[in-house]
């Protein structure tokens, strides 16, 4: 499975991943608004974006943009990129499942959530 990773979020995040995950980080210059991630992530046939902050699931078109293209919005509260590393890697196998499930993410301190449409 794989994933694309905000350039927020720490590099090592992609040698750190379990088996059978894949963690792609979009890279910063690269980078127009979070509507391209979703685009790239489309594109290139992955699974879902992982972004820092829950914030970003609230930006006006990008939940609509996700659902139409079939990639899942992963979003993770932390206060700041290594704790948002360390709870998505803490967390990964129960993101792995909620994949199929859920179109919209949250990844929160002890738990993973769906968030309503």
């Amino acid at each position: 499975m794989k994933l694309l990773i905000d350039a927020v979020l720490p590099a090592t995040l992609t040698t750190e991943a379990p088996a059978g995950i894949y963690f792609e980080r979009w890279k910063k210059s690269e980078q127009q608004n979070d509507s391209d991630l979703v685009r790239y992530a489309a594109k290139k046939r992955m699974r879902g974006v992982v972004f820092f902050e829950s914030k970003s699931l609230e930006q006006p078109g990008l939940r609509q943009l996700a659902k139409k293209l079939g990639v899942v919005l992963v979003a993770i509260d932390a206060k700041d990129p290594i704790q948002a590393k360390e709870r998505l890697l803490r967390q990964i196998t129960r993101v792995r499942s909620m994949l199929n499930e859920a179109s919209f993410i949250r990844v929160i301190a002890s738990d993973v959530r769906a968030v309503n449409d």
